[in-house]
């Protein structure tokens, strides 16, 4: 528009803006004499009339809203230009006078009184437009307009709404070009603006006001810090960093009232049900703080300054107040007949963290308290996608201080670090958070401990024995050895005891059932000498009241044990009823500090099982696996007659063939070690799988139908998964997974190899080697083509290169992508996402390659196999290609009814109710 031209009645003074829902002017109302606001509206709305009755209804809602700190609509009308053109639609608003408070923030930092008093009004406001029903969706500071006397008027407001739909961003849109982002080919379709979208707003998923209250806090996190809470170059960095990242809590000045850190944590959580529910509540919490901070923060601070920094353990009859300070920043609350600080006391700990707690018992606790009693730590996530969090006791928040499939942590005897595993490897990192050191290379490993000589001991698999390494790295040696003459089949869960010379650890037999008949033993390091010294439980530790503690059959047991004979000297008693626990792999859900904290959770874990389904390309569903058990890797044998598959019994990986016509199963291996995953031939007559049946995974090969020997392909040190067969039958794709060997050329971690069968030599070539994670190869039908995943762009995406090794890459998908697989005929390429599975056009030459842009195929809750999805790159696949064009998927049917797992049980003073429930010698 040309300014001092008019449109009606309202003449062009000066530009203000432009973003994505228009250009604002500010104008003179010359039939009433006031200054108003003019937003004209982009053309492609002005002409969809389905966007302006929408339009129209918000603003008839909005124009009955009256509030202080909402900038008022005061009408919406045509008008023709002067100059002439096309009639355009224009929004009358009331005339915010001031500067924004971007502007404001531009220029460093917001005093925290100044801030809060700022929030204050916002708060208000979002308040009264969602009593009224109205979610603004574009909250950010260029919307909010501050007058000389700080009052805010808040611009926007509602309008996002009008213009709401279900399409996604364009990834290519750049943050600085992103105001209110629109869909790049269908103007109007309004997201948000990238640093201020709530994780559900960001993932393409309906909104509701909790997206206003996540926008709020990021508003108020800015203002704080100068920063945004998260950033990037891209909208699909900043997209990626507030869906997968933790804001940087350490970048709040410290003077950051703790009142309000809680608060902007709880606005924050990524878990929509987790994050504050009404706006109302961050209005009271930050009134209540500025009419009387010290009042506001006494609660909190008892809890801090009532507890003695060395163990907050020491209680005192007076010390309730500090207690119940403690337990208001942990988000502890008490059970019904806490007496007095000196008892035993019973409570519930919300373990406040954006992803479900790793809930595979399978893998060990996913809790860890430091020995001191001062730190909690916690894996979140599922099976490859977990990550690792810790807080102090006495905090009101976690911070992430490890990825990439991190669980099962464990604490070193200082308190200073915190040991963890991931599938292929053993880390550590400090607690305070830092860079993670690789100590050694496990495969699904079993447990560990840090001795306080610095020694820790674990078990590597599975399917082994344990071994031992020094906390600073080094060559691992091997501690325990398994007993054919007791049949042992694994050690593990070792825990050192206080002695610093001796190890506990559980053994299974094969005799055995399930671990509620495994034995517990203690082996000493010096000499190997090995004795059993209770039978009948698993996952054993010694606690300094002079207990030993297992579990058996979800029930933890405690019985006296002297420490210097080795012994138990007493009677098992029962301690704690309900423990989540796996009978398959002897792995419980509980953590002890020295200082007598117990901490477990609840509720009867098992093995997570599946139906499998045949699932067509518009998602419909055709039972094919209808018995529950926990499957991984499903391949569909090349004339679709059968499938093979990792199947889990007792914490034992083996393969299984399935006959589709028939329905019946047949078992192709037995428990010598994990068995998987298997690859079928071409002419759908063998199979070649993976086994670490001799210590190592190696390449072995057998007839599908059962019959002959298992052929070895591989003697090679590292680790080696197969993952396909070319369709000429020479050459098969693997995994190369192990530490660094200089003199052949590989790296530490994963790479892509490759056997040439008619070699017969069982060498592994190299077919891409990177400092990176590459694995889950496929050849395209005609073998001319490898696609794969790697994690090269910091997000798991999907690759081509071709074959034999050559110049060339292509990425495929955009927005993250796992396990590659081609159509029968090659003219299509499918992999999963978090929402289901997309697929790509792809076009071939002898020398060249193109694809289509990614497009979601369908969607759906599909898990299955073991580890699902793991976009972090690792775990099992779950799905696979029929050649008629189906996928063999696992639907996940429980996810609605999933239990909550956040919720853990804490027992203060608990040494005290063991020495009373099993006295001691």
């Amino acid at each position: 528009m040309k300014i001092d031209s008019k449109l009606n009645h309202y003449r062009i003074v000066a530009k203000i803006g432009e973003g994505g829902m228009g250009q604002v002017y500010r104008a003179l109302d010359e039939t009433l004499k006031r200054e108003v606001a003019i937003k004209v509206l982009p053309p492609a709305l002005a002409q969809n009339p389905e966007r302006l009755a929408r339009l129209e209804r918000e603003a008839q809602v909005l124009a009955q809203v009256e509030h202080a700190n909402i900038a008022a609509i005061y009408g919406l009308e045509e008008a023709t230009p002067e100059d002439g053109g096309s009639p355009v639609r224009l929004l009358v608003m009331q005339l915010a006078e001031g500067e924004t408070l971007a502007a404001r923030i531009d220029q460093g930092p917001i005093p925290v009184d100044e801030a809060l008093a700022i929030a204050l009004q916002i708060a208000r406001a979002l308040e009264t437009a969602h009593e009224h029903g109205i979610v603004h969706r574009d909250l950010k500071p260029a919307n909010v307009v501050l007058s000389p006397s700080d009052d805010v008027k808040l611009l926007d407001f509602g309008l996002a709404k009008a213009f709401a739909a279900d399409s996604m961003i364009s990834s290519s849109l750049q943050v600085s070009a992103s105001p209110t982002m629109l869909e790049a080919t269908q103007a109007g379709m309004i997201m948000g603006t990238a640093g201020y979208m709530s994780p559900e707003q960001a993932r393409g998923k309906p909104v509701d006001r909790r997206a206003d209250i996540w926008a709020f806090g990021a508003v108020l996190y800015e203002m704080l810090t100068g920063d945004r809470v998260f950033g990037g170059e891209t909208v699909t960095d900043v997209r990626g960093a507030i869906v997968h990242r933790e804001p940087d809590w350490k970048a709040l000045p410290q003077e950051t009232p703790r009142r309000i850190r809680a608060l902007l944590q709880r606005c924050l959580r990524k878990d929509v049900d987790r994050r504050i529910q009404s706006i109302g509540d961050a209005r009271v919490s930050i009134e209540e703080y500025l009419e009387d901070p010290v009042a506001a923060e006494a609660i909190l601070d008892a809890g801090t300054d009532a507890v003695a920094p060395a163990g907050w353990m020491r209680w005192a009859p007076w010390g309730v107040a500090a207690l119940l300070g403690l337990m208001w920043a942990a988000d502890l609350r008490p059970h019904a007949g806490v007496q007095s600080a000196a008892a035993i006391l019973r409570m519930e700990m919300t373990l406040s963290v954006d992803d479900p707690l790793f809930s595979s018992a399978r893998s060990g606790s996913s809790m860890a308290l430091s020995p001191n009693g001062e730190y909690v730590a916690v894996a979140t996530g599922t099976t490859g996608t977990t990550r690792l969090h810790a807080r102090r006791l006495d905090d009101v928040a976690f911070g992430e201080i490890a990825a990439n499939g991190a669980y099962q942590p464990f604490f070193s005897p200082d308190s200073e670090w915190i040991g963890y595993l991931t599938n292929s490897a053993l880390l550590k990192i400090p607690t305070s958070g830092g860079t993670a050191q690789q100590i050694a290379t496990i495969n699904l490993g079993r447990g560990a401990s840090w001795a306080a000589d610095g020694t820790i001991v674990y078990a590597p698999s599975a399917a082994s024995a344990s071994w031992r390494v020094s906390a600073n790295g080094g060559e691992p040696t091997q501690l325990t050895t398994l007993d054919e003459a007791r049949q042992d089949v694994t050690h593990r869960w070792p825990r050192v005891l206080p002695d610093g010379k001796s190890v506990l650890f559980t053994a299974h037999t094969q005799a055995g059932s399930d671990f509620n008949a495994a034995n517990i033993d203690v082996v000493d390091m010096e000499t190997g000498v090995r004795t059993t010294v209770h039978r009948g439980g698993s996952d054993a530790r010694y606690l300094s009241s002079g207990h030993l503690v297992y579990a058996n059959s979800g029930t933890l047991f405690a019985i006296p044990f002297d420490l210097d004979a080795l012994e138990v000297v007493g009677s098992a008693v029962p301690v704690v009823q309900n423990l989540a626990y796996s009978t398959s792999s002897g792995g419980s859900q509980y953590t002890v500090s020295d200082t007598g904290v117990l901490m477990y959770r609840t509720g009867a874990t098992v093995d997570p099982t599946y139906p499998g389904s045949w699932i067509g390309r518009q998602g419909e569903a055709e039972p094919f696996l209808t018995e529950l058990r926990t499957y991984a890797e499903a391949r569909v044998a090349p004339d679709g007659s059968k499938v093979a598959m990792m199947e889990l019994t007792n914490d034992n990986w083996d393969i299984w063939v399935y006959d589709v016509g028939l329905g019946v199963r047949t078992r192709l291996t037995f428990p010598e070690g994990i068995e998987g995953p298997a690859v079928w031939s071409p002419d759908g007559t063998d199979l070649i799988f993976s086994s670490d049946r001799d210590g190592t995974d190696n390449l072995y090969r057998k007839r599908a139908d059962g019959s002959g020997e298992i052929e070895r392909l591989t003697d090679y040190p590292a680790a080696l998964f197969v993952s396909d067969w070319s369709s000429d039958g020479r050459y098969v794709l693997t995994t190369r997974s192990g530490p660094e060997d200089t003199a052949e050329g590989w790296r530490a971690g994963n790479d892509i190899g490759y056997l040439d069968l008619q070699e017969d030599s069982g060498e592994v070539h190299q077919f891409l080697v990177t400092e990176f994670a590459e694995l889950e190869a496929a050849f395209s039908p005609d073998g001319r083509w490898v696609a794969y995943q790697s994690n090269e762009s910091g997000q798991v995406q999907i690759y081509i290169r071709p074959f034999p090794p050559a110049g060339g890459k292509w990425q495929v998908s955009d927005s993250g992508g796992a396990y590659a697989r081609w159509s029968s005929d090659g003219r299509e390429l499918f992999y999963r996402n978090d929402e289901g599975v997309v697929v790509v056009d792809v076009v071939t030459t002898e020398t060249a390659f193109s694809r289509s842009r990614p497009r979601q195929l369908f969607r759906g809750d599909f898990y299955g196999g073991y580890g699902g999805l793991a976009l972090s790159g690792g775990g099992f696949a779950d799905y696979d290609v029929a050649p008629d064009g189906r996928f063999l998927m696992f639907p996940d049917t429980d996810a609605e009814d999933a239990p909550n797992v956040e919720l853990a049980q804490v027992v203060v003073n608990w040494f005290e109710e063991l020495r009373r429930l099993a006295p001691p010698r």
